[in-house]
């Protein structure tokens, strides 16, 4: 009777040590991965980062390509100005104070992208003129270091039709 109850608390011994073995080993399997966070550049300008159990940067998103849309085009032109000239403005205007025109870099992103797609220069006039494709675009003039300061404009690019952008930058004279 007595190797009985000894064989007894053997097996008991035993199957609590199968048990917590096997529990432990669930346990360690649902712990969270944590990846670094790096990210990658993807062509559209998007960013994306590591998932999954190995930390593998998620695939980039594709976009569908139509050809027509690629092969139609539209233009922007405008002008960009430098206001106010004088540190008091009447009314009728002066002719000395009306706006001047700004010679400067604009930088053009598509809308909802992070890169720029295009960066043109205005002319001693202030004018400037570029093709895009179809699509909406936010064009940005670079200002001075702190004036004048130049506010971005949104424009939207039509198949075959000009788009007229006037921006106007504040050349903080008041």
């Amino acid at each position: 009777m007595g190797n009985k109850i000894i064989i007894i608390i053997l097996l008991v011994l035993v199957a609590l040590a199968g048990g917590f073995y096997f529990y432990n080993k669930k346990v360690e399997q649902k712990r969270p991965i944590a990846c670094n966070m790096e990210a990658k550049l993807c062509p559209d300008g998007s960013t994306v980062g590591r998932t999954g159990p190995n930390c593998e940067f998620a695939l980039c998103p594709t976009t569908e390509i139509k050809e027509e849309a690629t092969t139609k085009t539209g233009t922007i032109s405008g002008t960009i100005t430098t206001s106010p000239t004088c540190p008091v403005e009447r009314i009728p205007p002066e002719p000395g104070c009306a706006p001047r025109p700004y010679a400067t870099s604009i930088e053009i992103k598509q809308i909802g992208k992070t890169f720029i797609l295009k960066t043109i220069k205005s002319d001693d006039l202030g004018k400037f003129n570029t093709e895009l494709p179809l699509g909406s675009y936010e064009l940005k003039p670079a200002g001075g270091s702190v004036f004048p300061s130049c506010g971005s404009t949104t424009v939207q690019v039509e198949s075959g039709q000009n788009s007229v952008v006037d921006i106007s930058c504040d050349t903080g004279i008041r």
